[in-house]
């Protein structure tokens, strides 16, 4: 058994999946980076980026080979999360800065609805794992910790 916690996540798309490797590869290059800058002396461990670059390439590897389903590791989530709502930004600042309706807009918000899909799922997952189950509306501001209330 894996020494990491990890989630399974579903890979819908060709979109979906090129955006996980991109959020792989962001992941792999900031500790590559940490690791040459002088921000790695005080930053996170050398063990630490070593084994985030490791997880990330373990998540491209199986992005590569084509899965259906990948199990994102929780270490390099945030980043991947990251690079995932960063695309989706670009798809929607596609479709706000195309004043003369040029882009075919249902494709443009299909890839983003995809995309968003899953990064909620992404989140979803790792809220369940690190979260005690029925603790959630403890820890969860808004609207999930209110009661029902009808509309008025």
């Amino acid at each position: 058994m894996s020494d990491h916690m990890s989630v399974n996540l579903a890979v819908s798309s060709p979109v979906v999946c090129e955006a996980l490797r991109e959020g792989a590869s962001a992941v792999q290059l900031e500790e590559i980076d940490r690791e040459n800058s002088a921000e790695g002396v005080v930053g996170f461990s050398r063990e630490r980026r070593k084994r985030r670059i490791a997880l990330a390439t373990a998540l491209d590897e199986q992005l590569e080979e084509g899965r259906a389903f990948v199990d994102v590791p929780v270490e390099v989530a945030d980043g991947v999360a990251r690079i995932v709502a960063e695309v989706i930004r670009e798809e929607l600042d596609a479709l706000m800065c195309d004043p003369y309706d040029m882009a075919p807009r249902g494709a443009i918000l299909e890839r983003a609805a995809g995309l968003m899909q899953m990064l909620v799922a992404l989140e979803a997952a790792i809220e369940g794992l690190v979260m005690p189950a029925g603790e959630v509306e403890a820890y969860t501001p808004g609207l999930l910790s209110q009661q029902a209330r009808p509309c008025s």
